[in-house]
């Protein structure tokens, strides 16, 4: 057995520094002493694949990260991993526990997971190796992921079994989050719903000369971003639906000094709901928020989401955000609402009209250029 230390002492030396997931119980002395060490920062995940698109967010900015998760919890993963990291090209180091190992004695739920954890990583074509064991085997992993990471800039997984870390370190984690201060919602008054493409239009006039990004939810969102202009500080998300809020989050985490705005959808925003309660707890000044509701899923035929019988504003009072505004008018966006950017998380929802395009371009820039470019630009 190691002790937790003596692996993320070795891990800080290759620039790991951002660590995520979701606990088990296999993980508890790592993740409670990675919680408590003071050169590294942890964020609780609501689940396993905002805990991959969290690091995936420090990985676009820069950072080292890795994500934490029992192997029971792999599924929840299986969007992120395959269709935003493997699609940008966002390399994170996985620690993935082994439940249900044949011949050990554990839970019924974890027996299926247990014989077939390797396999889902392989079909997904992720390359895995067990969790060092001793001190001597920690560098040549971490050496084995780097070379992974230089050829294919993809994930590298190392499956921690039971018993790997020592149960030395067991202090209480420290308290995760902010107190919740109940704010006012802003309401900007009554008028016809603007469509998704106006509103759009109006924060990349209204932002031009900030030093600001915008990621955009799949679907016709970051589409029509694209058509608008196809900007190098523009993030267009393709799949991994619903995971464009906690990917931000990662990244305005990491740099705390960049603007980063968030485009949602109504569908993506109920597929990843917990993660407005992430983003409310830990509270990134530097961040806002846009959700913009048309209460359909327009891109595949507009069927209609439950999103017209929720309060989004409430909820995100409910989250913690610092402020947050009904968004009715397009008059409303000026340069001046967006002027304060150290007070967020600001969390904005707009209801827009369902206006479809058949017509609109995809982007002709391959993922893993966008991501490349766009890492450029806040470099």
């Amino acid at each position: 057995m190691i002790e937790a230390a003596d692996f993320v002492s070795e891990a800080s030396k290759l620039k790991y520094d951002f660590y995520t997931g979701v606990p088990c119980s296999f993980l508890t002395p790592f993740i409670n002493y990675i919680i408590q060490n003071e050169e590294t920062y942890y964020v609780s995940a609501a689940n396993e694949g905002d805990a991959v698109a969290l690091a995936a967010g420090a990985s676009l900015g820069g950072s080292r990260s890795v994500a934490m998760m029992q192997n029971s919890g792999l599924g929840n993963a299986v969007s992120p991993l395959t269709s935003l990291t493997y699609t940008f090209r966002l390399p994170i180091l996985i620690i993935c526990t082994l439940r249900g190992e044949t011949g050990i004695n554990d839970e019924p739920q974890h027996e299926l997971m247990g014989k077939i954890t390797t396999k889902i990583l392989e079909t997904m074509k992720i390359p895995w190796e067990i969790f060092p064991r001793s001190k001597a085997e920690i560098r040549p992993a971490l050496d084995r992921a780097e070379k992974h990471f230089l050829q294919s800039s993809t994930p590298y997984a190392l499956i921690m079994k039971k018993g790997t870390c020592e149960p030395s370190y067991r202090n209480t984690p420290k308290k995760l989050g902010t107190p919740i201060v109940k704010n006012e919602i802003n309401d900007t008054g009554r008028g016809q719903r603007p469509s998704r493409l106006q509103v759009l239009k109006r924060i990349v006039e209204k932002t031009e000369r900030e030093k600001a990004v915008i990621l955009a939810t799949t679907g016709y969102t970051g589409r029509e971003l694209y058509k608008i202009g196809d900007r190098a500080n523009q993030f267009y998300m393709v799949g991994s639906m619903g995971c464009v809020s906690s990917l931000g989050l990662g990244l305005a985490l990491v740099k705390p000094d960049l603007f980063v705005i968030l485009v949602d959808g109504d569908g993506a925003a109920l597929m990843r709901l917990g993660n407005l309660a992430t983003i409310g707890a830990y509270s990134p000044r530097n961040l806002f928020h846009f959700l913009l509701d048309n209460e359909s899923h327009e891109s595949t035929g507009g069927q209609e989401t439950v999103s017209g019988s929720i309060d989004f504003a409430n909820v995100a009072v409910s989250c913690g955000y610092k402020s947050i505004t009904r968004l009715n008018t397009l008059g409303a966006i000026t340069e001046r609402f967006f002027k304060s950017k150290s007070s967020g998380p600001k969390f904005i929802h707009c209801k827009t009209r369902s206006q479809p395009d058949l017509t609109l371009p995809r982007p002709t820039i391959s993922p893993s250029d966008l991501a490349k470019r766009f890492k450029e630009y806040i470099d």
